[in-house]
């Protein structure tokens, strides 16, 4: 029998611009900070471990999409409509890089020691769907390399067990492998369709979940071998419903039981997949909200420590909200 789960809302903050992401930062200290960019508001907010507050407010340029960074005193905010990446401190911006295209998605690379690192950016090139990756010079905070990536390029993602990153290539429906430093591609994988982002396990880290638009699939890959293969595929439904209602807007590893948590793009509910070499299963469906199909739903989720219990900070598309909420294993 699987094990069962509970997640509990603590709080629900109104926001003035939809929240289309968030992340867990550390800007040089161990203490962890809960970063949301805001679209309409063209702005980033901030929070300090354990709170559901902001305690800053940062400007930056038009149409920001996604924030990244790591233990340095920086982050590096991708602006679609401006084609920049705003660099910022935890109070103030310091610096604005130009892009060749349309920034997509945005990772460090994550390399926490002494040496400045890099930043890399997918892009979709103006009046095409083909994309590039752009990597930033930590130190010069300039592009210091392209790369040729597939169609439409979404998410990127490192898997820092095999110093890779991961790109999701939306119209290849492919997944392009570059190195950690950006200087070469080392594979094209072929996806079931359609991928938005590729996610690592931490706990198990031959473990790569795909997450799927077309037909709300996630895709497992075993990585035990390079370049990896594909090794599971599930369809996620709401309970009520016998066809595929979940559109995954991403997959997250809780870091304990094999657990990945899913947000639906499409309504305001989670879904909760167990994944490991046996098995790629839906286990569980919690409904945070309105639970009807809409154009939006969830975004993207942070998730404050891994393994169980947790503090999740869930970005709520739909009604420009962020919710923190704590999960955890229910004693059986």
């Amino acid at each position: 029998m699987d094990a069962s789960y509970e997640i509990e809302i603590e709080n629900r903050l109104n926001l003035d611009g939809t929240p289309v992401a968030v992340r867990a930062l550390s800007f040089s200290s161990p203490k962890q900070t809960i970063a949301s960019v805001l679209s309409e508001s063209s702005s980033v907010i901030l929070f300090e471990s354990g709170e559901d507050k902001p305690s800053q407010a940062i400007k930056v340029n038009d149409d920001p999409i996604e924030i990244s960074g790591g233990g340095r005193d920086q982050a590096y905010v991708a602006c679609r409509a401006s084609r920049t990446v705003d660099v910022i401190r935890k109070s103030e911006l310091v610096d604005r890089i130009a892009l060749p295209g349309e920034p997509q998605a945005i990772a460090w690379n994550g390399s926490y020691n002494s040496i400045k690192q890099k930043i890399m950016v997918t892009c979709q090139l103006p009046g095409s769907e083909d994309g590039l990756v752009c990597v930033i010079d930590e130190q010069t905070l300039s592009i210091s390399n392209t790369l040729k990536v597939g169609k439409q390029p979404r998410g990127i993602t490192l898997d820092r067990q095999r110093q890779h990153l991961l790109v999701a290539n939306y119209g290849s429906d492919s997944i392009t492998v570059i190195d950690q430093m950006g200087t070469k591609v080392l594979a094209t994988l072929p996806t079931a369709g359609r991928p938005l982002a590729a996610n690592v396990s931490w706990a198990d880290p031959q473990d790569i979940i795909i997450s799927l638009k077309a037909g709300g699939v996630l895709q497992r890959m075993d990585a035990s071998r390079f370049p990896p293969v594909l090794s599971g595929l599930t369809a996620l439904r709401k309970p009520s419903e016998a066809s595929n209602s979940v559109i995954p807007a991403c997959a997250l590893p809780i870091g304990e039981d094999n657990l990945w948590i899913v947000p639906d793009r499409t309504s305001e509910s989670l879904a909760l997949v167990v994944s490991n070499e046996q098995e790629l299963k839906q286990i569980g469906f919690y409904s945070l909200g309105a639970s009807e199909p809409s154009e939006t739903g969830l975004g993207q989720v942070a998730i404050s420590r891994h393994g169980l219990p947790t503090g999740l900070c869930i970005a709520n598309r739909k009604r420009k909200q962020l919710l923190f909420a704590n999960m955890r294993k229910v004693k059986s």
